[in-house]
């Protein structure tokens, strides 16, 4: 039988249900485990993708990543500066 998610709740609750002695406590901080772990799930990849997708942006802007030699190199007119 594959384990579902409400049996790994049940599960972690009864663990912490033995070391803290208390039910109402065990099912609190069971739910804390299980909200910290799916936002870690989800979370975790779509901050590195925002990251990673503002750097390239801000390096694109300096002139140090290599879309902004890959948009010169097709004919685009840079952008203008103070000094032009």
């Amino acid at each position: 039988m594959t384990p579902t998610l409400a049996d790994t709740a049940t599960t972690i609750q009864s663990i912490l249900q033995g070391w803290l002695n208390s039910e109402s406590l065990a099912m609190f901080l069971a739910a804390v485990i299980h909200v910290a772990l799916v936002a870690g799930f989800f979370g975790l990849p779509a901050g590195i993708f925002i990251w990673a997708d503002g750097r390239s942006r801000a390096g694109s802007r300096i002139g140090s990543a290599p879309l902004a030699s890959a948009a010169s190199s097709v004919g685009c007119r840079p952008l203008p500066t103070a000094e032009s």
